[in-house]
């Protein structure tokens, strides 16, 4: 099994550039900076890598283990993982649009902050339930 400190650590770089993108997007005229939209890019990127990482590393370990409550949480984080990459792909494919309509780009405004919440959550599940379970 993959050391629990390599996904701490993708899950640090996660952070550190959703910190970065929460301060840059409250500004209206870094949010269509081609930076910024890289580092939207990035961000997406990392957060996927992450969750291919831990389905491959972790989750069938947990899924065949003889303890019923790991198998649960197995459960619930794939579940999770399909939804995030779900919603980030969709999401992703929204900032390759050209957005010249304000309503539409409030929207996608509104939809990025709804992502960092997400991830947000998300790291927490895996600090607080998933990485208890493989140590």
């Amino acid at each position: 099994m993959v050391p629990i400190s390599e996904f701490r650590q993708e899950n640090q770089e996660i952070e550190d550039i959703g910190n970065v993108l929460k301060i840059l997007v409250e500004s209206a005229s870094l949010r269509k900076n081609s930076v910024f939209c890289e580092l939207i890019e990035r961000f997406g990127k990392k957060v996927c890598l992450h969750l291919e990482h831990e389905s491959r590393s972790v989750y069938s370990d947990l899924l065949t283990d003889e303890d019923p409550k790991l198998n649960e949480a197995a459960k619930h984080f794939i579940d999770n993982t399909h939804e995030l990459k779900k919603i980030f792909s969709s999401y992703i494919k929204k900032w390759h649009k050209k957005h010249d309509d304000l309503n539409e780009y409030d929207a996608l405004l509104k939809e990025t902050k709804e992502v960092f919440v997400l991830v947000d959550k998300r790291i927490i599940l895996e600090n607080e339930h998933l990485f208890p379970l493989l140590q």
